[in-house]
């Protein structure tokens, strides 16, 4: 067997996959949508995680209504879309999983992203835990 050697590591001042890593930790996700058709606007909140520069929002219970999951990787610019999906518990999509997407930029140690929930047009935000 041919052993490889490890590849060289990056040069001086070059971004690394790690480069991320000051997000890492907990964070606070809240969710704010608009007025939809028969619906009223509404907000929500979940814990967040963010380790090795991969972000995780989840809540509830996986399959059920009221769950909900995005996840994605910051970017070395704090660059970072967010994708998954929602079980609205009330509501004419109540019960059905629905597309989520927002594509935003960490500022001053905040995220804020606008996407949508299914096809509600939304605005995510992150801000560190206890801050």
């Amino acid at each position: 067997a041919t052993l490889t050697p490890p590849p060289p590591p990056p040069p001086a001042g070059a971004p690394t996959s790690l480069g991320a890593t000051r997000y890492d930790g907990r964070w606070i996700a809240t969710r704010a949508c608009e007025v939809a058709p028969g619906r009223p606007a509404f907000s929500d909140r979940w814990a967040a995680t963010i380790q090795g520069g991969e972000a995780v929002i989840q809540g509830g219970q996986a399959g059920t209504p009221g769950f909900f999951l995005a996840r994605g990787r910051i970017a070395a610019d704090g660059a970072l879309a967010l994708n998954g999906t929602w079980i609205p518990a009330i509501g004419g999509n109540a019960g059905r999983e629905l597309p989520i997407n927002f594509s935003g930029r960490f500022e001053n140690e905040r995220y804020e992203g606008p996407g949508f929930a299914g096809r509600r047009p939304c605005t995510m935000t992150l801000t560190r835990a206890g801050s």
